[in-house]
């Protein structure tokens, strides 16, 4: 293939040269559909492991997608660094990354339903350290686990997100207090409450009465503003 001036615009053209959609690609990837955007607008690197997944969708090598150049032997630094690594600990070394370059966002022990709601814990089960390319200078970070396919194939079961406690106006996908427990939804405000909006549509939409005099922080907990899914052996 011929050079294209960017990795983005690299992804774009083997993206079209196939029909797909943006959320096409965001569902054979296993990734959500605003990655891929920002993938196409060079304003994000895939990891490495997703680029491995990208080459092998397409039939291409990661010497191509990184440079325009099959064939170059690139050095390390054209790799993208690590956007997250796992630590029991706030602890100065999680691994071999530079942790200036990272936030250390508290991961909760208890999972967080994306479909039925489940009680969320403030226990830290443990730290993810999340590249600050990925989110940006946001200070009210919370890392959650997702139990349940209501938000598939944007948010799958297992995956990790970041939330936002700083961020509570839809619309958006937020952690959002529903039953005695915590549920992420895609979240618009509409008049008397907030309609809670599942991707899967094996899924209902679910209307959420906000009473009088409570504000929205009230009731969300955070913005979905970082996303973490383990693609191994896929």
């Amino acid at each position: 293939m011929r050079n294209i001036s960017s990795l983005g615009s690299r992804m774009r053209k083997l993206r079209s040269s196939r029909g797909w959609t943006q959320q096409r690609l965001a569902a054979e990837a296993g990734i959500g559909r605003a990655a891929v955007a920002h993938y196409e607008k060079d304003r994000r690197r895939p990891s490495l492991e997703m680029l491995e997944r990208i080459g092998r969708l397409f039939d291409v090598d990661i010497d191509w997608l990184l440079t325009g150049r099959p064939g170059r032997q690139f050095d390390a630094s054209d790799l993208p660094q690590p956007v997250v690594k796992f630590s029991s600990r706030m602890e100065k070394d999680p691994g071999a990354i530079n942790t200036e370059d990272y936030r250390a966002v508290p991961l909760l022990s208890d999972p967080v339903a994306a479909g039925a709601p489940l009680i969320s814990s403030d226990l830290v089960e443990e730290w993810a350290w999340i590249h600050g390319t990925q989110v940006g200078r946001r200070q009210g970070l919370v890392a959650i686990r997702i139990d349940g396919d209501s938000m598939t194939p944007l948010i799958r079961d297992g995956d990790i997100i970041a939330i936002d406690k700083d961020d509570v106006t839809p619309p958006g996908i937020f952690a959002v207090r529903a039953d005695e427990g915590v549920t992420v939804k895609r979240v618009k405000v509409i008049r008397g409450g907030l309609l809670l909006i599942p991707e899967n549509r094996d899924y209902e939409q679910r209307f959420l009465e906000l009473p009088r005099g409570r504000a929205l922080s009230d009731v969300i907990l955070g913005r979905a503003v970082w996303q973490w899914s383990n693609l191994t052996g896929l």
